[in-house]
């Protein structure tokens, strides 16, 4: 259990950071979004393999 929450700490990050990133690009909101959603789905799936 401790694994999940390390890896959700770390995916907040990754999403906090994207969406910080998007704003400064000056995005809209739907593909803000759309930017977020891939890289929190991409992140998540290497921390898994990563974090053992």
């Amino acid at each position: 259990m401790k694994r999940k929450h390390i890896i959700g700490i770390y995916v907040g990050i990754l999403t906090a950071v994207t969406l910080l990133a998007t704003e400064w690009l000056s995005l809209d909101l739907g593909k803000s979004i759309f930017i977020v959603l891939i890289t929190v789905l991409i992140g998540s799936i290497l921390m898994e393999k990563l974090i053992k």
